[in-house]
């Protein structure tokens, strides 16, 4: 259903019916009000027409099309409400202060030149450029567009519709370049994203794309600022009566979040080799962890998928040996001066550790047993026997693998069936944390 209200309207032109030619030298619109409001049945409308036109093949034949030349357009201060009810909630979006202007159209012709400016809700601005065909089943086109300042929540329809989730916060802004040759468009949008924030899933909605990770998705394409920066190729055939432009960037959006989450994009936890104990900080990226672990894709996960996490424990093997081999020496030393008894506290370790490797008194505690002679490392490492310090090293990785599954299954709630546990030689001592959808693999 489409409603227009004009304040001053201008055509100067000519008009011949029998040969269907309009040739307008100049038109001119001022505050322009138009509502589009786009039923169900609109929609069906639509589609209908569309499988008409495809049948007849009229809308592909450039000979049926009215010859209409317009040689200067302008449309200023005017407004386009546009109302969207097939979705799942309704879409209400305003254009205002638009104002288009172009030179020497032609509907049939090749080189055409629209530029339009409009302000968007709540502050946002848009420009847009287009060149070439009008009609580009057959020619080319460009057009250009840049979105600023788009406040997401106005968009909550959609990603209902989309993927089931509302948001509640978030700014957007988009320079999108799309081509379009004989009816095939690649474009490419570049998508900036602040502070975004989903409400709760709305697991009752059939959403296009519910089974996708959104929230596991934007976890890891946030950086430390909560900016998501996304650039996203879109493809398809423009012709066609099943393809919407909408639709298409929701796909892409959803698939870059997806495969995000399949790519495993690891999250890193670095830790003290020879430290048993974990931090405030540690347990913090713990339960982060396990949070996003936790977040299924649909409440019947049989359906939707279960997140699967893979825990890397890395570490070089040949550098833990030698790390192992001074802290003993440190440690019997220590035990030694201090006349510590039983276990060892985290202070007992920080004192230890804290013990430098030219102290006098420990170099001196410690020539009788591994001579002064050589690296501290190679000494200690002939003292102690390799396999034997091999053992302690593996024993202390199992132990803190053994600590993390404990932590996130019993502690927070993570299904033992979603943790695989992997173990790696490395440079870095540090967990690594990646995240997958078993229905993605």
């Amino acid at each position: 259903n489409t409603a227009i209200q004009g304040r001053r309207f201008f055509m100067n032109g000519r008009i011949q019916l029998r040969d269907m030619k309009i040739d307008v030298e100049q038109i001119f619109a001022d505050k322009f009000h138009i509502r589009y409001i786009r039923e169900p049945e609109t929609k069906k409308q639509e589609a209908k027409a569309n499988e008409s036109t495809d049948k007849k093949g009229t809308n592909s034949n450039r000979s049926t099309l009215p010859d209409i030349r317009i040689a200067s357009l302008k449309v200023d201060s005017s407004c386009i409400d546009y109302s969207d009810k097939t979705l799942f909630s309704d879409f209400d979006y305003t254009l205002s202060y638009i104002n288009i202007t172009g030179q020497n159209i032609d509907l049939n012709g090749k080189h055409n030149k629209l530029t339009l400016k409009a302000m968007l809700n709540h502050g946002g601005v848009m420009f847009a450029d287009w060149q070439g065909a009008l009609i580009p089943k057959k020619d080319n086109a460009r057009l250009v567009a840049i979105l600023r300042n788009v406040q997401l929540k106005d968009l909550s329809p959609w990603t209902e519709y989309m993927f089931a989730y509302p948001i509640e916060n978030g700014t957007l802004s988009v320079t999108s370049d799309n081509s379009i040759i004989s009816g095939q468009i690649d474009a490419i949008e570049k998508i900036d994203i602040h502070k975004l924030t989903l409400g709760k899933k709305k697991k009752k909605l059939d959403a296009e794309m519910k089974n996708i990770p959104i929230k596991l998705g934007i976890e890891l394409l946030s950086d430390v600022n909560d900016n998501i920066s996304l650039v996203i190729p879109i493809n398809g055939d423009f012709s066609s009566p099943e393809f919407s432009y909408g639709k298409a960037i929701m796909r892409a959006i959803g698939n870059a979040m997806s495969q995000t989450a399949v790519s495993g994009k690891s999250d890193k936890m670095p830790f003290d080799l020879l430290r048993f104990d974990f931090t405030s900080e540690q347990f913090a990226h713990l339960d982060q962890v396990a949070e996003q672990t936790k977040e299924t894709n649909s409440s019947d996960s049989t359906a939707g998928g279960l997140n699967m996490l893979y825990i890397t424990q890395c570490f070089n093997l040949e550098d833990a040996i030698n790390d192992q081999a001074v802290f003993n020496l440190k440690r019997y030393f220590y035990e030694n001066q201090s006349q510590k008894t039983g276990r060892l506290s985290p202070v007992d370790f920080d004192n230890i550790l804290a013990i430098k490797d030219n102290n006098k008194d420990f170099v001196a505690f410690v020539k009788p047993f591994i001579g002064d002679k050589g690296k501290l490392t190679q000494r200690a490492v002939e003292y102690y026997g390799r396999d034997e310090l091999e053992s302690q090293v593996l024993e202390a990785a199992q132990h803190r693998n053994e600590f993390v599954l404990d932590y996130l299954v019993n502690k927070k709630g993570v299904r033992s069936a979603q943790i695989t546990k992997m173990e790696q030689d490395s440079k870095n001592t540090e967990f690594k944390f990646t995240i997958t959808n078993s229905q993605q693999q």
